[in-house]
């Protein structure tokens, strides 16, 4: 049992010697990245580049950075005596010719080894309106004149959030399908603004032949996305897009050209249509 004890702790002390007289730059993976960040449009924030450079001496550095400026736009770049990049103002060339793959390169000649520290700061601001997201890649690095392409690639991703955007809808009621129809059709409709609704049917000479008011039952109201709404004649509906399924007992009327009107708290609003018994 002691032999046993014995050669092992033999193979450990052998394997902290070995690891122990490793070059440096093998015993940490060089890597540069940045951590996945989301932040508001017309919010300036600012974000950290992460690296480890175990490679000495290092004497100088190079990156270049590929991204979409139509997404964000990066105004400035800081070091700082306690990250890989010195200087408070490397330089800094922001590279616009191609804004969905805009460039951004940095230099310095002032520049440390680090294991898990930080390469610098970037302050973004995000310049999209809608919901966006947008990768930044490293597309080249020099590190004392030589290119390390090892350590190129997509670094992190950046989403910027939109400001809430509802799109217009202006009260409006569209054609009706099928048409001609026999038992059951639907019209579409949107509401610009919230509002309570009614649906009629009349004839040519606008004799009312059946309402929303005194037959609710052959109105059926959805959401666009299919989603029966309960009681829609007794409450108020949101802003946005729907359609009404019409099923008129077609025994009190005959075939021929009729028309189908929606009245909100705008105005009255109306579509011709057709029955075929």
């Amino acid at each position: 049992m002691k032999t046993v004890i014995k050669k092992l702790i033999n193979i450990l002390l052998f394997e902290l010697l070995f690891f122990s007289l490793l070059p440096i730059n093998l015993k940490s993976e060089n890597k540069i990245f940045l951590r996945d960040t989301t932040f508001e449009r017309g919010v300036n924030v600012i974000i950290p580049i992460y690296g480890t450079i175990n490679i000495s001496p290092l004497d100088n550095i190079l990156l270049e950075f590929q991204y979409d400026a139509r997404i964000i736009n990066i105004s400035s770049v800081e070091g700082d005596p306690n990250f890989i990049i010195i200087p408070k103002k490397p330089n800094v060339q922001n590279q616009l010719r191609d804004l969905n793959n805009a460039l951004l390169i940095i230099s310095s000649n002032e520049v440390q080894p680090k294991e898990q520290g930080i390469l610098c700061y970037l302050e973004l601001e995000g310049l999209v309106f809608s919901d966006s997201v947008v990768d930044i890649s490293l597309k080249r690095i020099e590190i004392n004149g030589i290119e390390r392409d090892e350590l190129t690639g997509k670094i992190g991703r950046i989403i910027v959030r939109g400001q809430p955007f509802l799109p217009n809808f202006p009260d409006n009621l569209g054609l009706n399908y099928p048409n001609p129809f026999s038992n059951q059709t639907r019209f579409e409709f949107n509401l610009e603004n919230t509002t309570r609704i009614s649906f009629f049917m009349y004839n040519s000479s606008g004799k009312e032949i059946y309402s929303s008011i005194n037959t609710p039952e052959i109105f059926e109201v959805y959401s666009y996305d299919g989603n029966l709404i309960n009681d829609p004649f007794g409450k108020s509906l949101t802003r946005g897009k729907y359609y009404v399924l019409f099923s008129p007992p077609t025994y009190y009327f005959a075939s021929g050209v009729y028309f189908f009107g929606m009245k909100t708290d705008k105005g009255f609003y109306n579509r011709s249509f057709s029955v075929i018994k």
